[in-house]
Formats: structure tokens, sequence, C-alpha cells
């Protein structure tokens, strides 16, 4: 369990960016231009996941992102490495 929540800290907390004040939206961006980046945060996340033997949360993270994606919640849209880390 303290894995998993490891694990989706990050993006969790990019969710949380994206919807929130405009001070939260320099801070975001501030993480941008350090070098953190989003996809490859989930990548890792998805790969992890799935390295763990919990393919099935590794593909519930993959349909929630992509959802929160297509609603306009979440900037970054899920990959092909995306893709290939729940297989």
């Amino acid at each position: 369990m303290r894995l998993l929540l490891l694990l989706c800290l990050p993006v969790a907390l990019h969710c949380l960016a994206a919807t929130t004040k405009p001070s939260s939206q320099k801070r975001r961006q501030e993480s941008l231009d350090a070098g953190n980046n989003p996809l490859l945060s989930l990548n890792l996340n998805l790969d992890a996941l799935a390295r763990a033997k919990a393919p099935e949360l590794a593909q519930e993270l993959y349909q929630r992102i992509a959802a929160l994606n297509r609603e306009g919640y979440y900037a970054v849209q899920p990959d092909a490495v995306s893709f290939n880390s729940v297989l």
C-alpha cells in the first residue's frame, strides 16, 4: 500500500496542480522549468506497477489519467510508452 501511495503521489499532485489557484500554476511551471516531466513520471509509475505484479492497478491508473485528460483536468495525455508499460 505504501509503495502504491509513493508511486501515485506525483501523478495526484500534478492533477491537483492543474485544478487549483494561479499560484499553483506558477509552481507547476517552475517544476517543469526545473526539468520535472509529468509524462515521464506517469510512465515510471505505470512501469513500476507492472513490474510489481500489479497490472490491474497499472491499467486502472492509465485509464484514469486518460479520462482526466479527455475531461480537461490533466494536461498530459498517456502516450505509446504509457500504453506499452501497461501491457
